[in-house]
């Protein structure tokens, strides 16, 4: 259940969702199975809306947690309340209201599994059909008083289909070191805009932790998107540089309630577009004390 109250300031009206999966299961020793269907009541911008969405899935343990393949459908509504969106673009124009994404129809599978007792894998691959996906819009210079064509707006598309890989590797070496790495590679087909505005074609990730003892802990961390198009003034397509970002944090726990943490972001100082016009923070340092009561 979700409710998000009107603002009238910022012109929001009120957003209900209610959610229902009643499902059922079934599990030997090497397979599971499980199937439901998803009921969900949306009311937005003083409209309703009932969805449906059949869920399944099935998994089967050939090789004694090795090697696990994986199967599923489903479907789920999207919740794109005003929160969520600032924390996602904080320079969307004030009180956009953005509607909730239909994901119809997702069909999943895939692999994993343990390659020994300290890494192990999962690679997948899905299909989805998705209703109103918004993408991240400048304004069109001819359509907006906004000269500077520094806020964005939101483009909608429908019965767009989506094409996803994702592979993520976990590798423990020893009890304190820690090790992740993850790469995705998303393709939309899309009914009426030109293009997938500010969404990604590739991601990839790797994330580290060593414990040098109970009280010291090192991170590090590497991010990168590519493959991004954004939509200039005049309407047209404009590829932005890819994203390398690189952190480096220090968490010293003093006891179990007090700790300390230093942060190091954007090592290499990298000052590409995270959205058109608006560059990454460069190089900053950020130190932090926790306490728990």
């Amino acid at each position: 259940f979700a409710h998000h109250m009107m603002n009238e300031l910022l012109n929001l009206d009120n957003t209900t969702i209610i959610t229902i999966a009643p499902w059922a299961g079934v599990f030997g020793d090497q397979w599971r199975a499980s199937a439901g269907i998803n009921f969900t009541h949306q009311v937005f911008n003083g409209q309703s809306g009932l969805h449906f969405y059949p869920i399944a899935n099935l998994s089967y343990d050939i090789v004694g947690n090795y090697v696990i393949p994986f199967f599923g459908f489903g479907g789920y509504l999207e919740d794109n309340n005003y929160s969520k969106i600032l924390s996602e673009n904080p320079w969307v124009n004030p009180g956009l209201n953005v509607a909730n994404t239909s994901h119809k129809f997702i069909i999943r599978g895939g692999i994993k599994g343990n390659f020994n007792p300290k890494a192990a894998y999962n690679l997948s691959a899905s299909f989805s059909l998705i209703d109103s996906i918004y993408f991240y819009v400048n304004p069109i210079m001819d359509d907006s008083p906004n000269v500077l064509q520094n806020t964005f707006d939101v483009a909608y598309d429908s019965d767009v289909q989506r094409k996803h890989f994702k592979g993520e590797l976990t590798v423990a070496p020893t009890n304190s070191i820690n090790i992740f790495i993850s790469a995705e590679y998303s393709r939309y087909t899309l009914q009426d805009l030109d293009k997938p505005w500010h969404r990604p074609e590739y991601i990839g990730r790797c994330a580290a932790a060593y414990s040098i003892n109970d009280w010291v802990i090192v991170r590090a961390a590497v991010h990168f998107e590519g493959g991004r198009l954004a939509r200039a003034a005049n309407g047209a397509p404009i590829e932005l540089d890819a994203i390398v970002d690189a952190n480096l944090g220090l968490e010293y726990r003093y006891n179990r309630r007090l700790s300390a943490l230093l942060d190091l972001n954007n090592l290499i100082g990298q000052r590409n577009h995270i959205y058109y016009l608006y560059p990454m923070l460069g190089f900053n340092a950020r130190f932090s004390v926790s306490y728990s009561f």
